[in-house]
């Protein structure tokens, strides 16, 4: 697995959590929040896309999701500046998703920026619990799993 790539213009690292934004609002009835995604760790790259899995902050545990712990997060990125990300009741869908093909970039509605950073150690987690070895698009995880809730976290 590289440490660093390049999908078109954008060099993606892996272990950073990038946060995605619409660059312009699609309707003004639109609010805020549905600009926003879930943060996206990045795990795999090629030319072609960026995979990795979605992270979210919940009190309630999926099916599908996995715990992160506060120090599966780093603090920092290596030029010092602080992360906005950390950990908040973290968890990390073991499912590897799709997030951006070389298409997407090229549209260049979103703005993607890293916003946080995993360990090594939250990165061999991540490994080892993923369900399935090949990544799929958020729509077909949602054709081919009916994620249910298991309770508390």
């Amino acid at each position: 697995m590289p440490y660093k790539s390049q999908i078109m213009f954008m060099e993606i690292i892996i272990g950073l959590i990038y946060e995605f934004k619409r660059k312009v609002q699609r309707n003004e009835s639109e609010n805020q929040s549905d600009w926003r995604y879930h943060y996206f760790v990045a795990t795999r790259t090629d030319e072609n896309c960026l995979q990795g899995h979605m992270l979210t902050s919940t009190k309630v545990q999926y099916e599908h999701n996995e715990n992160l712990e506060r120090k599966h997060f780093k603090q920092f990125f290596p030029d010092g500046q602080e992360c906005k990300v950390k950990f908040k009741n973290s968890q990390f869908l073991a499912i590897p998703l799709i997030k951006l093909t070389a298409e997407e970039l090229i549209d260049a509605s979103l703005y993607v920026k890293p916003v946080g950073q995993l360990t090594i150690e939250a990165l061999e987690l991540i490994d080892s619990k993923k369900l399935i070895e090949k990544a799929m698009t958020w729509q077909d995880y949602l054709l081919n799993y009916q994620p249910f809730e298991k309770g508390p976290a």
